[in-house]
């Protein structure tokens, strides 16, 4: 992922794979969707339950016989959705009061199409569920999967959440299980929760009050403006065209899946307001390494802080950045500069922020973490301390491979391709002799592009 200004791939910062980047967000979404998949839709078993056939209960849901009476009603917990989001091109997601997170997921294939209509949701515990609804909660890792209730879709999209709207109705949410023929039922005795109903519109409204694209719906029509902080239609760009955005201005992605892009204004002189409109300053970003005009957060620095698309989220800077744990408040830094300027114990990464650099980081050419643990990563893990700067970045030694290697951070010259990859930019961006800069973060191979260090 990375900036543009019109249309041309930022330089050796700009390559950031900050956390929550889209491979990483890839990574986090197939958590929580497979465990809706895979409970919701019945796979899973719990204390050897696959083996009993399921039967039905008083209200017509499936469940155990083996293990008791379901739950009752008046012993579920009340939730009620605040807010819907899309969550990727098939899932949706709903926030409560609570903070427990509700997620309906359209799959599709191609057996399966999306259509308008009304869903018993009792009829898809088992097996290959179509309409899969499912609720977690912080405090346990169980997913809970709809045991019975209404789905009705009124607008459907291609892909299923653009534009979507509909609701839920009577829905009771239980962890569930599939018996030895695939036949969903319900583990009685755990616990449960009730959603009387709850509506959802992701086709948006210009003008509606924003702080990242994921309020302003799924239709492709609205980005949020990052000045006005509204919906609009006029700040959509195509980073593949020419000219993306005008002027001087930068075409950066937006929201959960980075699948928006939208015009930030730009700036030459970070840290100043002179050249930016209404009460934003310019700011250094960390996706493409440039000044980008942002409005300033309250989150300080290290602390937690709330992502935004249209301000830092964190004091003058620093910037709000996703991590494993959460997010928090890191200084911005200078990838390329002899300096960085980070403080001490932190080294910058080529996300241009500053992360924690342990005495224990691996060396450039030297083992990594285990290669599962480098490739099930939602965020690089980063190596090669050098003067303030991370050189390298762990790769795993092939698709397969529990082993992993610090791999040099190389910059591409122009003159390699897939097929005859060179040495790249000279200087510290250049690989060693006998290795070659590889495109391994799909920037292709024209200079300024980022790859890494790899073995002829």
């Amino acid at each position: 992922m990375y900036g543009e200004r019109n249309g041309t791939k930022a330089g050796p910062a700009g390559h950031a794979r900050r956390s929550g980047s889209q491979s990483a967000k890839a990574y986090v979404i197939s958590i929580f969707t497979s465990a809706v998949v895979a409970s919701g839709c019945g796979k899973g078993t719990e204390d050897g339950a696959a083996e009993t056939q399921a039967a039905a209960d008083a209200s017509g849901t499936a469940v155990d016989p083996s293990k008791g009476a379901p739950t009752p009603d008046s012993a579920c917990t009340v939730i009620a959705v605040k807010t819907w989001q899309a969550f990727g091109p098939t899932s949706i997601r709903g926030t409560t009061e609570a903070g427990q997170v509700v997620q309906l997921t359209l799959r599709t294939d191609a057996k399966k199409v999306q259509a308008k209509g009304t869903y018993d949701l009792a009829a898809e515990i088992g097996a290959g569920c179509t309409h899969c609804l499912a609720v977690s909660d912080a405090k346990s890792p169980t997913v809970w999967t709809a045991s019975r209730g209404t789905l009705a879709l009124e607008q459907v999209g291609n892909p299923p959440t653009a534009g979507l709207s509909g609701s839920v109705a009577g829905v009771r949410f239980d962890f569930t299980a599939t018996d030895a023929k695939g036949t969903g039922f319900v583990v009685p005795g755990g616990a449960c929760f009730l959603l009387a109903s709850a509506s959802f519109d992701l086709k948006g409204t210009a003008g509606a009050a924003c702080t990242t694209s994921d309020d302003c719906g799924t239709s492709d029509a609205f980005a949020c403006d990052p000045v006005t902080r509204t919906c609009s239609a006029s700040v959509r760009c195509e980073p593949a065209k020419d000219n993306p955005c005008p002027g001087d201005s930068l075409c950066l992605p937006q929201g959960e899946s980075l699948d928006v892009w939208a015009c930030y204004p730009g700036c030459k002189n970070p840290r100043s307001k002179d050249t930016c409109p209404g009460d934003t300053v310019c700011t250094l970003d960390p996706e493409s390494g440039e000044g980008m005009c942002l409005a300033l957060g309250k989150g300080v620095a290290d602390g937690p802080c709330k992502p935004s698309d249209v301000d830092t989220g964190c004091v003058q800077d620093y910037f709000c950045a996703r991590e494993p744990h959460g997010a928090f408040c890191r200084k911005t830094c200078d990838f390329t500069a002899p300096d960085p300027g980070c403080p001490a114990g932190q080294a910058c990464n080529f996300d241009s922020l500053c992360a924690a650099a342990p005495a224990n980081t691996p060396k450039l050419d030297a083992p990594c973490p285990a290669g599962k643990a480098v490739a099930e990563a939602d965020q690089l893990i980063y190596c090669g301390l050098d003067g303030g700067v991370f050189r390298g970045a762990c790769q795993p030694d092939g698709p397969d491979s529990e082993k992993a290697t610090c791999r040099r951070i190389c910059q591409q010259d122009g003159t390699g391709s897939d097929r005859t990859p060179r040495r790249g930019e000279a200087g510290a961006w250049q690989c060693p002799a006998g290795q070659v800069c590889f495109d391994a973060f799909d920037e292709g191979y024209e200079a300024g592009a980022l790859g890494l260090c790899e073995p002829e």
